[in-house]
């Protein structure tokens, strides 16, 4: 499995590997694929919601994501904006030290504007500063919004330029009028799992267009650029550090009882009771695909391939992600 909060890494390779097969183009065709209404949780939002949309969904996302962000929605005067202060999908590329990201990662978020489009309103984002992880977002209903748009944006990045002061003397957006929330990594926990979703997707698109054999590569190509702190613990400490990792992973993602290990000098049994990607798909109401199981036997094929180890696959079970598998010395 690849845990929800190694997703954004994953995301980001995915965009180089249809970037390194198929151009530049194919990474937009597949950001408007993946988009579309029928596909976005945001479309539901406006459905239910209207623009108060945007503030229902953006609330879950800041505060699941551990976003260093300021969001207001003001219903009267018809916008809603978000100043990410340190954004924690590209910021992660800088904590990691190691990585690089997608060169025009943060404009997958334009994607958006294909629900927002279809409600009638318009998103425009100002990316400026994003070498140091900070944007900005305003969407507007033009039926109702009064202001110069650029005018407003030109205003946000001008205060986060300056130091954003949300939490000292005030936003300058902020009215009785404006819902507000200001999120902050130092007192949330980041755990996003609607991230399995897209990585149940983007499994499936690269199997679908590039095959099984696109699949592992794509995934080795992750593996290989992202592992590379365990990769080297592996080389070092042997299974001792596949130990560590997967009871690191587990707990992460809150499901440490699913997982049961047998440990012994030249191999390491796993058995995998449920996986919580799986479970929380099926929460949603989604299946998982077929090649969704390769995001496990694939990405611990490639990790023991790259550190001289040997996987095995015995068993694993679609309707729940149960699995059995082991790794060995050779």
């Amino acid at each position: 499995m690849i845990s929800c909060t190694e997703y954004i890494p994953a995301y980001s390779e995915l965009f180089k590997f249809i970037d390194r097969k198929s151009g530049r183009q194919a990474v937009y065709d597949y950001w408007k694929e993946i988009f579309q209404p029928e596909k976005s949780p945001l479309n539901t939002y406006l459905d239910q919601y209207g623009l108060r949309g945007c503030w229902e969904y953006w609330t879950v996302i800041h505060t699941e994501e551990a976003c260093d962000a300021t969001m207001l929605f003001n219903e009267k005067e018809g916008w809603h904006i978000s100043c990410m202060h340190s954004c924690p999908s590209k910021g992660r590329f800088d904590k990691l030290g190691y990585m690089e990201p997608f060169d025009e990662y943060c404009h997958h978020c334009d994607g958006y504007e294909w629900s927002l489009k279809k409600h009638g309103f318009v998103q425009i984002n100002d990316f400026r500063g994003d070498d140091h992880a900070c944007c900005r977002t305003l969407i507007y209903d033009p039926e109702v919004f009064k202001d110069d748009p650029q005018k407003m944006v030109d205003k946000m990045y001008a205060c986060e330029m300056s130091g954003c002061t949300a939490e000292t003397t005030g936003c300058p957006f902020a009215s009785a009028d404006a819902l507000k929330l200001t999120t902050s990594p130092r007192n949330l926990k980041y755990l996003h799992r609607e991230f399995h979703v897209g990585m149940n997707r983007g499994a499936d698109y690269v199997a679908e267009h590039y095959g099984l054999d696109g699949l592992k590569e794509y995934l080795a190509q992750f593996v290989a650029a992202f592992h590379v702190p365990l990769i080297a613990d592996i080389k070092n400490r042997g299974l001792k550090a596949v130990e560590d990792y997967l009871n690191w992973l587990y707990k992460t993602e809150e499901a440490s009882d699913a997982l049961a290990m047998i440990s012994a000098d030249d191999e390491l049994r796993v058995r995998i009771l449920y996986c919580p990607a799986v479970r929380y798909m099926h929460g949603r109401g989604l299946t998982p695909f077929e090649s969704y199981k390769y995001c496990t036997s694939m990405v611990y094929e490639a990790l023991a391939e790259q550190t001289g180890l040997g996987f095995e696959m015995q068993s694993y079970d679609h309707d729940t992600g149960a699995a059995e598998f082991r790794f060995f010395k050779k």
